[in-house]
């Protein structure tokens, strides 16, 4: 399980805003893909094991680009969690876990936000948000 100072979860930050301007742009085709399904009278299933076989061509077409801009943005989440951020929301919240004093937190960051300001406890959430304090780990621990 890896630990982040404040100083390395910043330092993610830029890389934050180009992968969730990308899930945002992804985010708006699907809908606006879910919408012309819709007005042809179909749905957008993107669970489903595949796309049907016995529709018209178009929508199966818009189905697979669907399919195919979900499959990104699981890749984009993937990526970042894979570093060993925390997706928490798709418009752009994460945590990083980190150590305050003795005691495992999480930094929070959210879309827009130009850097890491704030931590909240494991158990409370965004709600629970806290400004930063001086208590943080300043080197990183082993991960």
């Amino acid at each position: 399980m890896r630990f982040f100072t404040v100083e390395e979860a910043n330092r993610f930050v830029p890389a934050l805003e180009q992968a969730f301007g990308r899930i945002e742009q992804h985010r708006r085709e699907l809908v606006r893909i879910a919408i012309e399904l819709e007005a042809m009278g179909h749905g957008l299933d993107l669970e489903a094991p595949e796309v049907p076989e016995d529709g018209p061509a178009q929508v199966r077409g818009r189905a697979l680009q669907a399919r195919k801009l979900a499959e990104e943005i699981r890749g984009v989440v993937g990526e970042l969690q894979s570093h060993g951020v925390l997706v928490k929301r798709l418009d752009g919240l994460v945590d990083f876990r980190s150590r305050r004093g003795n005691r495992s937190v999480l930094l929070c960051w959210r879309k827009g936000e130009s850097q890491v300001s704030h931590w909240h406890e494991l158990e409370s959430g965004f709600t629970g948000r806290l400004p930063l304090d001086n208590r943080f780990a300043k080197a990183a621990l082993p991960n």
